[in-house]
């Protein structure tokens, strides 16, 4: 993952001014070391069957989501995406699903960003 954008801010000399932690993604990750054979064969097998299915492999629902994004008071997006993902999994016995995992908290942090963006949320960054 490269994608830093908004992460942060510069001066037009390049000087880094603020750090934007809602936006830095690349904290949290799912993924194993995607050279081990394991996971190669697992990503090949959970490929397919993902496609097969043609959606997404889980639900998400935003109005539970939000609520607990609020109820946590922590305003630290990527943080509480990676834990709400967790528990989500192991609640439904799906921990070994890493690239699921990695799509749910990708989708989380950006569609979270996107409401305290539009002033739908409280953010605790200024």
């Amino acid at each position: 993952m490269t994608d830093k954008k908004k992460v942060f801010e510069h001066t037009p000399t390049g000087r880094i001014t603020k750090y934007n932690i809602n936006y830095d993604i690349e904290r949290f990750t799912f993924l194993p070391d995607p050279n081990s054979f394991f996971e190669k064969v697992m990503e090949k097998v959970n490929y397919s069957l993902n496609n097969i299915v043609g959606q997404k492999p889980y639900q998400l629902n935003w109005e539970e989501i939000n609520q607990e994004y609020i109820r946590m008071g922590q305003f630290d997006v990527p943080l509480f995406a990676s834990q709400y993902v967790f528990a989500k999994f192991m609640n439904m016995n799906r921990a070994g699903e890493k690239r699921n995992m990695q799509m749910m908290y990708l989708e989380i942090v950006a569609v979270i960003n996107a409401e305290i963006e539009l002033g739908n949320l409280p953010s605790k960054v200024k």
